[in-house]
């Protein structure tokens, strides 16, 4: 059974959703200084830019090696698109739900991180140390619509040129039949028996 490259594309995105919201909670449940790590590093590590286009080449090798340009870039979109949707609903999840001062502490951690190490490179805190007084007096209230929509476009439209890209890299014209001359140029094809 062949599966679609968009259906294939929904299962990639669930999948890196479900990677992400289980990489979230346990990070959350193990402290604020490991969420904030991990957040770190699933904002910079490119899983999903290296697993996509690895899924994408299995699929155009199990399938004769042809895969349009617009296939490839559907595939990708989706994809990034239905890891959106689902990162979303994490956030909603972690900082609405289950722990509304998360994101305040949060950022607060990550200030005084910084403030941390621009003494350590001996510079001037006082704008630091202005952030850090501000997040201390004006708690988060959760997500926001605004600010939900506003993420979700920006990602989106990150996405979408990261799909451009990894279509048109992966893209793959079909190749031209070519008639055999002998015999012994098809594979597994047996010489015909004179008699």
């Amino acid at each position: 059974m062949r599966i679609s490259l968009k259906l294939l594309g929904v299962y990639m995105g669930v999948f890196f959703t479900l990677l992400f919201a289980i990489g979230s909670y346990v990070c959350w449940k193990a402290g604020l200084s490991n969420f904030v790590t991990f957040l770190k590093w699933s904002t910079w590590a490119p899983i999903m830019f290296i697993g996509l286009p690895v899924v994408c080449f299995l699929w155009r090798q199990k399938n004769g090696f042809y895969l349009s340009f617009l296939e490839a870039l559907q595939f990708f979109f989706v994809a990034y698109l239905v890891y959106e949707i689902g990162y979303a609903l994490v956030n909603i999840v972690l900082y609405d739900v289950l722990d509304k001062t998360l994101y305040s502490r949060a950022l607060q951690f990550n200030l005084e991180q910084l403030k941390a190490s621009l003494q350590q490179m001996s510079q001037s805190v006082v704008s630091v140390q202005s952030e850090i007084d501000q997040a201390k007096a004006d708690p988060f209230q959760g997500v926001s619509v605004k600010q939900l929509l506003l993420g979700f476009g920006q990602n989106l439209v990150m996405d979408f040129v990261k799909s451009l890209l990894l279509g048109i890299v992966l893209k793959e014209k079909a190749r031209p039949f070519q008639v055999p001359e002998t015999f012994a140029e098809i594979p597994g094809a047996e010489p015909p028996v004179e008699g």
